[in-house]
């Protein structure tokens, strides 16, 4: 290209003017807006003359060249940055990740280790029941052995017998058919601990499944069944068999689908195996655990017409009576706490229920409101737990109050006496119309009373000298 656009050039000057140009060139051929500098070149060579053309060229290269290294700069420092920026961003995310999979191994391990805990609660338990197992056994061994030492020592005393020639033969027989008979008692009360024992074994087997120890129960949720006690029940079984998070949640992330689709199959069996007929016809179409649990609690609820509102005022107008005891009233009040606290999404406050518990006292635990009072001038008042146990404590110090009370109280009567009399007496006594005959027996200080009748004044100069003895009606 430079020799066809410098043609009319000729010579030595001609030959270094081109390779000075050819030189420049080459030292920048890498920049990328080469084409472009050549295209100005060539432009500017037929703009003027000959005799500057390369003059010009080496100009327009140079000022060309300067602007480009500029841009240049430039562009690589924003394409630095940019890479530097993605490599941030890169680096950034490799850590989260790494802290993901770290706190993912944490979680692991930490399951290991309960899992690892778990099997050697179980392996201990039966290592337990095993060693029980084992010493029972030798217990049973002993007795046996025992027991045929026994025997044995009794055939040869029975053998030494027969062999003394001043027993005779029938004394002998019987004495043998007595040890036979000993012998036969010895093996079956021998048998019969055998299986006891043995029975006493296979039922400890069959608690006892793949280190897990199961607990038979029987309960089953009926209408006059509290919901409250059949959940609890129903969560130590799942527990037994660690089923207890389906009926708590509805997502397993750690289990597959089908681990969980045979998961919940069995808790429902489970739960409508400890139905009464009466619900089981209810949920019949439901196939989710949880959403089983919260129907029945709902029937339940519907059944014994329990809202919110019902409770507060069960709550607010529920008294104490004065035959009642304290434990007796503290059950029926927290039996309408926990009725509201599973109807209501939040549960009842502490200063509620003691204020409502203080309301409901009335007038039989004086001593405990009194309490409350001085509590309550004292800026600290009481809570529900503490009115509780102070009631509880006043009931337990009454009783003994109160028989000392009681003693003290009780009126004291002194027996009337009578002086000695002679003949009949008539004694007027505290009722209307009333008189006591009364007559000596001749002793000193002895009165026999004889009747007790009603009689008019009219009469009194008419009694006979010998009342006979009448018993009053």
């Amino acid at each position: 290209m430079f020799y066809a656009v410098d043609s009319n050039l000729q010579g030595p000057e001609a030959l270094k003017k081109s390779e000075k140009i050819q030189a420049l060139l080459r030292h920048y051929l890498r920049h990328p807006l080469l084409h472009y500098l050549e295209l100005v070149v060539a432009i500017e060579l037929h703009r003027y003359d000959s005799i500057n053309r390369f003059t010009i060229y080496e100009r327009v290269c140079m000022s060309s060249v300067g602007e480009t290294d500029d841009e240049l700069n430039d562009q690589w420092f924003n394409e630095m940055k940019e890479i530097s920026l993605r490599k941030e961003a890169l680096l950034q995310n490799q850590l989260e990740v790494a802290a993901e999979n770290q706190r993912l191994m944490q979680e692991m391990i930490a399951e290991q280790r309960h899992l690892r805990a778990a099997q050697e609660a179980a392996q201990a338990s039966h290592e337990k029941m095993r060693k029980e197992q084992a010493e029972a056994t030798k217990k049973l061994n002993k007795i046996s052995s025992t027991l045929e030492a026994i025997l044995l020592d009794s055939r040869q005393q029975q053998a030494d017998k027969e062999n003394d020639p001043g027993v005779s033969f029938n004394n002998s027989r019987l004495l043998s058919s007595t040890r036979n008979y000993e012998s036969e008692e010895n093996n079956t009360q021998i048998r019969e601990l055998s299986a006891t024992i043995q029975s006493l074994i296979n039922k400890s087997n069959d608690n006892v499944v793949g280190n897990k120890i199961f607990v038979k129960r029987n309960y089953s949720l009926s209408p006059k069944t509290q919901i409250d006690l059949w959940l609890d029940l129903l969560k130590s079984e799942l527990r037994t068999h660690n089923l207890v998070e389906f009926i708590e949640k509805q997502e397993f992330p750690h289990l597959n689908i089908e681990e969980t689709k045979n998961s919940k199959q069995l808790v429902r069996d489970i739960i409508t195996n400890r139905l009464d007929p009466t619900y089981h016809k209810r949920v019949l179409d439901i196939k989710e655990p949880i959403d089983l649990i919260n129907k029945l609690c709902e029937i339940k609820r519907i059944e014994s017409n329990i809202t919110t509102n019902t409770i507060r005022e069960r709550l607010y107008s529920l008294r104490k009576s004065t035959k009642e005891t304290a434990i007796e009233f503290i059950d029926r009040f927290e039996t309408l706490i926990n009725e509201f606290d599973k109807g209501h999404k939040e549960k009842m406050s502490d200063e509620e229920k003691a204020s409502i518990f203080h309301h409901t006292l009335g007038d039989t635990c004086p001593e405990l409101k009194s309490t409350c009072r001085v509590a309550n001038r004292t800026g600290t008042a009481m809570s529900y737990e503490e009115m509780k146990n102070s009631m509880l404590q006043i009931e337990a110090e009454k009783p003994k109050r109160t028989e000392r009370e009681m003693k003290e109280k009780q009126p004291k009567v002194n027996a009337a006496t009578v002086p000695p009399i002679e003949g009949n007496r008539v004694l007027p006594v505290h009722r209307s119309w009333t008189l006591l005959h009364l007559v000596s027996t001749g002793e000193a200080g002895s009165v026999v009373l004889l009747c007790v009748q009603r009689h008019k004044e009219t009469q009194l100069q008419e009694l006979p000298q010998q009342v006979p003895r009448v018993r009053t009606k």
